[in-house]
Order: structure tokens, then sequence, then C-alpha cells
């Protein structure tokens, strides 16, 4: 019989029904040495614990999820709704379950934020070794270097892949160009790498290439005429970005 259920058959009566109705001691004392003596034991122990530990994991990193193996937290959700969770060693085999699988959750973190910190930091060597840098005034070079650090920095804190890949796709397309822009507006002279050392050009924008689209274009590849109508038309996107006065980073 439910604990509650039973409770609510004893509560609330006459003082005279449990001197003379009353014949439910013995269910009233197995429940509470088979249910809730255990329950008691788990809310105040260590088991308690584990089940908050699980929880939280599941919760902190629910987006993480999605870049793991399908099921592969399905051992923890089915511990946590499991009714009978106090009982026996179920949270024994709960915290192993949790510590896999966070055990998995850092490891894909990891992967995913050292492929990103590798690319910015591609990209802070090839800065360096540009022409636009070796032009750069000096407070220009150290601010444009901080920038990529700052990013790198932020990117070691971060535990959500998302966020991680959003950091490194927001880098390519709008931080790294913007850093050649601040480069080339403090060359020396005032000249950003196309004059001829006179009246400076009107300063360009730099655009990162993956923000251009091939338009016209749509469905599928499937043969050699297909790539050639869409690289002509991404050609003819490249093309315009250029005579709109913008530069491309590759």
């Amino acid at each position: 019989m439910h604990v509650a259920h039973l409770l609510d058959q004893v509560v609330g009566k006459p003082d005279d029904w449990y001197l003379t109705d009353f014949n439910l001691g013995d269910d009233l004392l197995d429940a509470k040495e088979t249910t809730i003596d255990p329950i008691q034991a788990f809310l105040s122990g260590g088991q308690k614990v584990i089940y908050d530990e699980a929880a939280d994991l599941l919760t902190t990193h629910s987006s993480n999820l999605g870049y793991l193996p399908s099921g592969c937290d399905a051992t923890v959700r089915v511990a946590l709704d499991d009714p009978n969770a106090f009982r026996g060693n179920k949270m024994a085999q709960l915290k192993q379950a949790t510590d896999q699988l966070r055990a998995q959750i850092d490891e894909v973190v990891a992967s995913n934020r050292t492929e990103v910190v590798e690319a910015i930091e591609g990209r802070r060597a090839e800065i360096e070794a540009s022409a636009f840098y070796a032009k750069a005034a000096p407070d220009a070079q150290e601010s444009a270097l901080r920038r990529v650090d700052q990013v790198i920095s932020r990117l070691r804190l971060e535990k959500q892949i998302a966020l991680i890949r959003e950091i490194g796709s927001s880098f390519e397309e709008s931080v790294y160009p913007g850093l050649l822009d601040h480069l080339a507006a403090s060359h020396k002279g005032g000249d950003d790498g196309d004059g001829d050392g006179g009246t400076p050009p009107p300063p360009k924008q730099t655009v990162s290439v993956k923000t251009i689209s091939a338009t016209g274009v749509s469905g599928v590849l499937e043969t050699e005429e297909d790539v050639d109508r869409y690289l002509e038309a991404l050609r003819a996107a490249l093309v315009q970005t250029l005579n709109d006065g913008k530069r491309i980073s590759l």
C-alpha cells in the first residue's frame, strides 16, 4: 500500500477511533522501516548529493549533450526518474554513470575549444606576418594582438560548445577583418597600403569571404556545368565586393 494512502487512512480520526478501530500499526511500522526511513536517510546523506550533481550536470550541459552520441545521457536520466532511486546501490550506479557522462562532455568541449583556439592562434600569426601589421603604428599593433588574446582567453573559460563555435565564427566573420582595418587605418602617413604616399585613398572595409555568397544559384551541384555556374556566380559576387571599395579576407 502506498505510504501516503496509508497515512490518509489514519489521520484526522476521532479520538475513540484510535482506541477501537485502529488496526494499521504493523503496516505503518513496515512503511516507516521500508520507505520513510530510507527516504530520510537518502535526503540527509551523500546519496542526495550524488542525485543533485547528476541533475545539475544535465541542466548545465543541456546544450552540449546535442554534440554527443544520441542516448549517451539515457542511463543518468533513467536513474534520476526512478521512484526507487533511494534504495540499494542505485546512487552508486548513478555516480558511475554521471562520471562517465561528465568525462564525455569534458572531452567534446575540450576538442571544440582546441579547434577554435588553434584557428584563432593561426590568425594571430598571420596578422603578425602581414603587411598590414608591419606598416601599422606600434599602439595599433599592440591593441590588435591584445584583442586576439582576449578572444582566446574567453574561449579558454567557455564551457558551452555552441558559444565556443559562435565565438570562432564571429572572429572569422567580423573580428579578424576589423583588426585588419584597424591596422590599415594606423599606417604611418595614413596610407592603407593602396595609395602612392600622396593623398590617402578612402579607407577600405575588409569583409570575410565567409560572408560573401553566390546569388542566383540554388539547388545541388551534380555536373561540371553546375560547378561552373556556381563559380561564375561566386566570382561575380567577389568582384562586386571589390568594386564596392572593399577588400576580402580569406
